[in-house]
């Protein structure tokens, strides 16, 4: 007897959740309507009482049922998807799950911003930053200053981002890191 229950009980749950197709749904609405109206004309013909009088009897649905494969479940699905599914357009359509999307991805963006930065790369930046905050100051031994150059292809991909040096006068200078970190590119804009 479990076995019947639990194989009954994950048809339920299988029929439940191939509801929120409504594909399934209605065929499996007039599956059940079609076998309910062949069933009530073989009634019909051979006489019998089937308890099949009353027109909506079809509705029904549920073990106490008199057929328990009645469509309402079916047609409520039906309702529910075509909700459920017109939004999810309608939500797509005007852009929010778009601006949700960015939303998110800039507080993700955000959250990667605030991981700690190598302790070379803080002072280096810091030099830039106080040769830029003198007023009138011209360094003799600096040849080249970048502060904060940054590139953005679009708005998903970062190719630089914030980046400061200084290179003196008879310093070779080079950038590192891994693949993709933006080292070409970096020197990409600065020669044009």
């Amino acid at each position: 007897m479990t076995l019947t229950s639990r194989v009954f009980s994950s048809y339920d749950v299988t029929t439940f959740l191939l509801s929120f197709n409504p594909i399934f749904a209605g065929v499996s609405a007039l599956i059940y309507l079609f076998s309910l109206m062949y069933i009530n004309g073989t009634c019909l013909q051979c006489g019998k009482d089937c308890q099949t009088q009353d027109a909506f009897q079809f509705l029904e649905s549920g073990l106490d049922a008199k057929h328990p494969n009645g469509i309402l479940n079916f047609l409520i699905f039906l309702i529910v998807d075509t909700v459920l599914y017109f939004g999810l357009v309608f939500l797509i359509e005007y852009g929010v799950v778009k601006n949700l999307w960015f939303l998110l991805a800039m507080n993700w963006n955000k959250m990667d911003r605030k991981l700690d930065e190598d302790a070379d790369v803080v002072i280096e930046k810091q030099k830039v930053e106080s040769i830029q905050n003198i007023p009138g100051y011209v360094h003799n031994r600096t040849v080249l200053l970048v502060n904060d150059i940054g590139k953005k292809y679009n708005c998903k991909t970062t190719a630089v981002y914030n980046v400061s040096f200084q290179v003196g006068r008879g310093e070779c200078f080079g950038l590192l890191g891994v693949n993709g970190a933006g080292k070409t590119t970096t020197f990409k804009m600065l020669t044009g």
